[in-house]
């Protein structure tokens, strides 16, 4: 019996063929493994902190690196008071981006009822507040992430390579709090009727007046600095 010896030019027919087989699988992988490594590369931002050492908070950021940090980025804030907090804001600016209005942009982060920038205002049974020792974690609002993004794609913008973090107001609901980026005490005394002179209860309204003034001034400040809404 016979045995069929290979033969030599299907071997030279197989052969480029394999290679090329072999070329083309490497080639796809390497590329898939450089678009992934691409994807998970950090993205160093640096973050300025601009909350006041007095503040009672203590803050944790998570995923400030990650590419797609508009979606992922994690604020988580401790209140470190002995009171509970109703109205907590924070702003957190991208010094670097700069609105076509001519202002620092960026992203305005509010726990709590917006009437409770105003500290004369009443606390409801369904506010529900920080509690001392508890955390919450702050994300992006939405519509202002993708208004964001709609900017930067018809700017033709880079992300930003620095943040800064800075306080607003934190409102316990019992008239006390620290209002500003500076984050002054603030104490709003509610007039009691069984006590004040007329003298006093005129100051206490001039003081309610003041704060709400400077309240919504600082807010009025956040709508037009912050335009990135849809």
């Amino acid at each position: 019996m016979k045995t069929s010896k290979p033969r030599p030019f299907l071997i030279w027919i197989f052969l480029p063929v394999s290679i090329l087989i072999l070329w083309g699988v490497s080639t796809i992988l390497s590329s898939a493994q450089s678009n992934s490594m691409q994807s998970s590369a950090p993205h160093p931002k640096k973050l300025i902190y601009k909350i006041p050492p007095h503040i009672p908070l203590k803050v944790k950021i998570k995923n400030l690196d990650h590419e797609m940090w508009e979606d992922d980025l994690e604020i988580e804030v401790t209140n470190t008071s002995t009171k509970p907090i109703y109205l907590l804001e924070l702003w957190l600016v991208m010094p670097e981006i700069i609105s076509t209005a001519g202002h620092e942009t960026g992203f305005p982060l509010r726990y709590g009822r917006i009437e409770l920038v105003d500290f004369s205002t009443q606390i409801q049974p369904d506010d529900v507040p920080i509690q001392p020792g508890e955390s919450y974690v702050f994300k992006l609002p939405v519509d202002r992430v993708r208004g964001w993004r709609k900017f930067k794609s018809d700017h033709n913008t880079p992300d930003p390579k620095k943040l800064r973090l800075m306080f607003v107001q934190i409102n316990f609901g019992d008239g006390t709090g620290f209002n500003g980026t500076d984050g002054a005490p603030f104490s709003y005394q509610r007039q009691q009727s069984s006590n004040g002179s007329c003298g006093g209860a005129r100051n206490r309204v001039l003081d309610s007046v003041s704060n709400f003034s400077r309240s919504r001034a600082l807010n009025s400040f956040l709508q037009n600095s912050f335009s990135f809404r849809m």
